[in-house]
């Protein structure tokens, strides 16, 4: 799926408010916050083990991860942009 047809990540209602990016965040501030959340990514994937029956979890909890980041990514890009 080509990255402009991906559609914008959709955070759960409950947790909008906490997950909510400053409209006046600059593209740096951003930048910075989508580098901190793919070092999480990367220890939570490092994390998982073929033996470890927590996997699934972790696993599910990556993906929320990666949308997210997809996400901040658009951010940036869109704030570059104007």
């Amino acid at each position: 799926m080509h990255p402009n047809t991906i559609p914008p990540f959709d955070y759960p209602p409950a947790l909008r408010p906490v997950y909510a990016i400053a409209d006046g965040a600059t593209a740096d501030e951003l930048a910075r916050l989508l580098s901190n959340r793919l070092s999480h990514l990367c220890a939570m994937v490092n994390a998982t083990s073929a033996d470890n029956d927590g996997d699934a979890i972790m696993l599910d909890s990556c993906l929320w991860m990666a949308r997210e980041c997809r996400e901040l990514f658009r951010q940036i890009e869109a704030r570059r942009a104007a």
